[in-house]
């Protein structure tokens, strides 16, 4: 199981994007704190706050199975 950090996600989910579509979903993912940055996620919740929650350790990070 490989952890990735808000910026890593944060190129993932932007790679082979456009330029303007970069800047304004650079913009949208920081707002929902990484939220929607990985597709490979394990069980989680969202808190109040937006941010994402490994339910396995409470965490908040994104857990990944790349």
């Amino acid at each position: 199981m490989k952890r990735h950090s808000a910026a890593e996600n944060e190129e993932w989910f932007l790679e082979g994007m456009s330029g303007q579509e970069k800047n304004k979903n650079r913009n949208r993912v920081n707002e929902i704190h990484m939220l929607k940055a990985c597709t490979f996620l394990t069980v989680i919740e969202v808190s109040e706050e937006g941010k994402m929650i490994n339910m396995e350790d409470g965490r908040e990070s994104c857990s990944c199975k790349m």
